[in-house]
């Protein structure tokens, strides 16, 4: 009631398991559709009760519950993860636990180069959303990146 009367974004996240148990040998048969079968059930859900669809953020929740090649299953699916178009994308990926499974990078404070890396990728990925760690690193990059694009 509190979303729909003052009209907020709301977050929904996929998570296999809970956080005591989560990565406890995750198992999925296709990643991406059990990620977007269980987001389609909570945005029906949230619309059925009167939220509206562009007010829904879907995460696909990388790393939680997930190996590191169901997330990149996740990531390289991009928008496909989502049950409707007109609904915002978010990841969250700053920092994981996947950079050290990818690049060696034990250290979460060491891990920037991949969060960079993967966040570069979601614009062609239409992500709506990304959620960081390091803003001003980011801010820098983006900037970079939309002053390239519009040379």
């Amino acid at each position: 009631e509190v979303i729909k009367s003052r009209n907020c974004p709301i977050c929904i996240m996929h998570m296999k398991g809970v956080p005591e148990n989560m990565q406890d040998n995750p198992e999925y048969s296709d990643v991406v559709e059990e990620v977007r079968e269980m987001l389609t059930g909570k945005v029906n859900i949230l619309v059925d009760s009167g939220i509206g669809i562009e007010q829904i953020i879907g995460d696909p929740g990388i790393g939680f519950g997930k190996l590191l090649h169901h997330n990149i299953a996740l990531l390289s699916a991009g928008r496909d993860v989502i049950p409707m178009e007109n609904m915002s994308l978010m990841w969250g990926v700053s920092r994981k636990r996947m950079f050290s499974d990818l690049l060696g990078r034990n250290d979460a404070e060491d891990r920037l180069a991949g969060t960079l890396g993967v966040a570069a990728m979601a614009k062609s990925r239409a992500v709506d959303i990304i959620r960081v760690h390091d803003v001003p690193e980011h801010a820098d990059m983006f900037r970079a990146m939309f002053a390239l694009e519009d040379f």
